[in-house]
């Protein structure tokens, strides 16, 4: 797979692209590791006012990636723990992102409302 996210600037506008179109964007180690380290360029740069997060291709994120996953030995509990993990943390590093991140997904979505939060 090339870079996990592709980035350009559009003014002071971020423009984040999931860059796995084959699997439909699906969430991997890579994207784990490159999206929250390209939000943390983006917080420190003041230029940039606000990110849109998107997907390359017809697809914004298609959750996991199954054939991935389907390849792979068996997964131990441990190593299963250390996935949902980083799943978390990248979904941390959006939410903790001190500028607006915002998900342009063409079509339907549906998503977690934490209530607490609003």
């Amino acid at each position: 797979m090339n870079e996990a996210v592709l980035k350009h600037r559009d003014g002071a506008v971020q423009v984040m692209s999931i860059n796995n179109a084959t699997a439909r964007n699906a969430v991997t180690h890579e994207l784990c590791d490159a999206l929250p380290a390209a939000l943390a360029e983006a917080r420190a740069d003041p230029g940039i006012g606000a990110i849109v997060l998107t997907g390359v291709g017809n697809a914004f994120c298609a959750d996991g990636d199954l054939d991935r996953h389907a390849q792979r030995p068996t997964t131990t509990p441990l190593e299963l723990r250390a996935g949902i993990e980083r799943l978390h943390d990248l979904i941390r590093s959006i939410r903790s992102c001190s500028k607006p991140v915002i998900a342009a997904v063409e079509g339907s979505a549906c998503g977690f409302i934490d209530c607490a939060r609003v």
